[in-house]
Order: C-alpha cells, then structure tokens, then sequence
C-alpha cells in the first residue's frame, strides 16, 4: 500500500515538475524573442526582458535543486519518530 502511494506522489511530482520546467523554458524563450524584437533604442526594455528571461532559468534550476533533496515519501515514513 505504501509502495503504491509513493509511486503515485512520484508520478504527480514528475509531472508538477515537467510541466513547471516546461512553462518556465517557454517563458524563457518568449522573453527572448521579445527582446530581439524590440528596437535598439529600447535599451530598457532589452535589459528587462533580458532579466525576466534570466530569473526563468534561475527558478527553472532551483526547482530541479529542490526536486534533488526533497526526500521520498517511503524514506519519510520509515524514520523513527
């Protein structure tokens, strides 16, 4: 039973995982061809979407950090309280 459970928390983990990396990578490429299109002498806006595009890879990369050390749900279950 607790096998089948912590498949299941595996699977549903998997897929917040995929579909967060995925909606993030294409916020990331959308901010990229948002920036080439904007004119030269928007610098601010170039700089702006250069940043946002930048933090989308950065939470895209913590969120694979967390996913690493969040221990399994057996591993929980079978430490000693």
């Amino acid at each position: 039973m607790i096998r089948a459970q912590e498949d299941e928390r595996s699977r549903i983990a998997r897929e917040l995982h995929d579909d967060l990396n995925q909606s993030l990578a294409i916020l990331g490429i959308e901010l990229d061809q948002l920036r080439q299109k904007l004119p030269q002498d928007q610098a601010d806006l170039i700089a702006r979407a250069e940043r946002l595009s930048t933090r989308a890879q950065e939470i895209s990369s913590e969120v694979q950090r967390i996913d690493c050390t969040l221990p399994s749900w057996t591993t929980l279950v079978s430490q000693p309280r």
